[in-house]
C-alpha cells in the first residue's frame, strides 16, 4: 500500500531537474571528485557543513549517476519509502490506532514535496531514515540491538542534525559547535561574512518577539497547505506591537491550557507536541541557519515536525470522535493532500517554473530573482539575466547579485560596466578573492596593468591558495606590454 500510494502521487519527482544549490554542493562541487574527497568529507572542515554521511552518499551518487538527476531521485524515493515503513513498524509496535493512515498522511502531505524533489535534501531523508531505524532497533529487547540503535542515531546526526530529541544529541551539538566555530573563525578571518551578507539583519530581541508568528505559520502550513512557496515571504505585521502582543498572548494561553489539562492528555499527544516543537526549535530564527537569510520558514524544515504533529493531532481527536469519524477524517485528508502534492510537483519540473511560482506568491523573493538571472545567464539570455539581477538588488543589494551582473557584462565584453559591478560587489563584500580576481581580469583586458596586479595581489592576500589569481598574476608579471597568456576567472554561481 505504501509503495503504491507513493508511486501514484510522486511519479513526477523522477523528472525534476537539479535546482538551486544542487549545482553548488553536488554537480559543481570539485571536492566530491578530488583524490582526497573522503578525507575532505570525514576529516576536514572544508565543506559547507559537517554532514559526512550525506556527502558520502552524494559522492557515491555522483560517481554512479553523474549529472543525471534520475538516479538521485530513485535514492531519495527509496529512502522516503523506507522512512514510512519504519514509521509504520514503530507505530504498530506501540499499538497506535490508525497507524497506516497516519503514515500515508505524512507521506502525501504537500509539505513533503520540497524535501523529496530537491535532490540536496537527501540529507534530510537520510537523517529521518536512520533516526527511525534507531527507534525501531531500540524497541527490540536485546542489549545488542540497543547498542546498534545508538550507532544508527549517530549516523542520523552525521547526515543532518534534524532530530535533536535525546541526550545523545548533545555530543553532536558540541561537535557542531566546535566545527562551526572553526569555520566561522576561518571565514571571518578572511572576511567571508561582511555585514551585508549576514544571515540575520535583525537583533536577537526582535527575532525572539516574532517566534509565535513563525510557529503559527508552520501550523498553518500543515493544516492548510494550499499556497506553499519555495521562498516564503517575511512575516506580515512583524513591526506592529499589537501583532506581537496577540502572538505571545496565544502562546501564554496555550501553555495555560496545556498545564490545566496536562493530566488528561495522553502520552501520545505529549510526544507529538514536544516532538513537533523540538524539531522546529533549531530553525525558528534563534540559531544561525543559512537559509534564514532568504526566508523565515521553509517546507523542508517541517519534515520531522509534520510526523509529530500528526501523531499529536490524532491523539487529541480520538477521545472526542469515534473510530469511524477519525478514520474518515484521515482518509479525506490523505485524498486532498495527495491531490495537492501531485499538482505541487508541477512547479518543480523546471527551475524557471519553480522560481516564477515563488515570485507569484512572494514578489520580494530576491533569491528567486537572482536564481532566475542565473538560469537566463546559462541560456544566453543576457538582457533578461541583467534585469533579474537588478530586480534582486532593488529588493536587497547583495554582493552576489552585483558579482553576477559583472560576469554577464564581462561576457558581453562591456568591460567598463563589468568593472563597475565588480567594484560594487567588493564594496559589500570587500574580502571575496574571486571578485578581486575577476576585477583584475577585466582591468587587464582594459590594459590597466598596475590596477590588475593590485587586484590579483589583493585576492592572494585574502586567499594565498587562489589558483586563478596566482596564474593570472604570474602571466601578467611576465608580460611587459601585452598579456601573452589568457587570464582566467571563474564565474561561480
Amino acid at each position: 500500500m505504501i509503495c503504491l500510494v507513493n508511486g501514484l502521487v510522486f511519479w513526477k519527482t523522477l523528472s525534476v531537474p537539479f535546482i538551486w544549490d544542487d549545482w553548488t554542493y553536488i554537480i559543481n562541487n570539485s571536492q566530491l571528485d578530488s583524490s582526497d574527497a573522503w578525507q575532505n568529507i570525514w576529516l576536514s572542515f572544508s565543506l559547507a557543513d559537517y554532514w559526512p554521511v550525506s556527502y558520502s552518499i552524494l559522492k557515491l551518487c555522483k560517481q554512479f549517476f553523474g549529472t543525471q538527476p534520475l538516479g538521485y531521485h530513485l535514492v531519495s524515493i527509496s529512502l522516503y519509502i523506507g522512512i514510512q515503513v519504519l514509521m509504520f513498524q514503530c507505530l504498530k509496535h506501540f499499538k497506535i490506532r490508525h497507524a497506516l493512515l497516519m503514515v500515508l498522511l505524512f507521506a502525501v502531505h504537500p509539505l513533503q514535496v520540497e524535501t523529496l524533489a530537491w535532490i540536496f535534501q537527501i540529507k534530510t531523508l537520510l537523517s529521518g531514515f536512520f533516526f527511525l531505524l534507531a527507534i525501531w532497533i531500540f524497541i527490540k529487547k536485546s542489549l545488542h540491538f540497543k547498542i546498534l540503535s545508538f550507532l544508527a542515531f549517530a549516523i542520523s546526526l552525521l547526515a543532518k542534525p534534524t532530530f535533536i530529541l535525546v541526550p545523545f544529541s548533545a555530543i553532536h551539538g558540541l561537535l557542531s559547535l566546535i566545527v562551526g566555530s572553526l569555520n566561522l573563525w576561518k571565514y571571518r578571518s578572511i572576511g567571508f561574512t561582511p555585514p551585508s551578507e549576514e544571515v540575520f539583519q535583525q537583533p536577537l530581541a526582535d527575532r525572539v518577539l516574532v517566534l509565535p508568528l513563525i510557529l503559527l505559520r508552520y501550523i498553518e502550513k500543515i493544516i492548510w497547505p494550499k499556497n506553499l512557496s519555495f521562498v516564503d515571504p517575511q512575516i506580515q505585521g512583524q513591526d506592529d506591537p499589537l501583532v506581537f502582543f496577540i502572538g505571545w498572548s496565544n502562546v501564554i494561553a496555550g501553555l495555560f491550557l496545556w498545564y490545566r489539562f496536562r493530566k488528561k492528555l495522553s502520552t501520545q499527544f505529549h510526544i507529538g507536541l514536544f516532538g513537533f516543537l523540538l524539531c522546529l526549535a533549531p530553525v525558528m530564527g534563534i540559531f544561525e541557519v543559512y537559509f534564514l537569510r532568504y526566508a523565515p520558514s521553509a517546507d523542508h524544515w517541517a519534515f520531522g515536525a509534520l510526523g509529530f504533529f500528526i501523531l499529536g493531532l490524532v491523539a487529541f481527536t480520538v477521545p472526542v470522535m469515534n473510530g469511524r469519524w477519525t478514520q474518515g477524517l484521515l482518509t479525506a485528508s490523505i485524498i486532498i493532500c495527495a491531490y495537492l502534492s501531485h499538482h505541487r510537483l508541477d512547479v518543480f519540473q523546471s527551475e524557471e517554473a519553480l522560481y516564477k511560482d515563488a515570485l507569484d506568491k512572494n514578489p520580494k523573493a530576491w533569491l528567486a530573482l537572482n536564481n532566475l538571472g542565473l538560469i537566463y545567464k546559462r541560456e544566453g539570455r543576457w538582457k533578461e539575466a541583467l534585469d533579474q539581477y537588478q530586480a534582486a538588488i532593488i529588493v536587497r543589494p547583495t554582493a552576489q547579485s552585483f558579482y553576477n551582473r559583472g560576469i554577464v557584462f564581462e561576457i558581453l565584453n562591456q568591460l567598463d560596466q563589468a568593472s563597475s559591478e565588480y567594484q560594487k560587489s567588493i564594496e559589500l563584500h570587500p574580502l571575496a578573492p574571486q571578485t578581486w580576481n575577476n576585477l583584475g581580469v577585466v582591468q587587464a583586458k582594459k590594459m590597466e596593468v598596475q590596477s590588475a596586479k593590485q587586484s590579483f595581489r589583493r585576492a592572494l592576500e585574502i586567499d594565498p591558495n587562489h589558483r586563478e589569481a596566482n596564474h593570472n598574476l604570474k602571466r601578467l608579471i611576465e608580460s611587459t606590454e601585452s598579456i601573452k597568456a589568457p587570464l582566467t576567472n571563474k564565474p561561480s554561481e
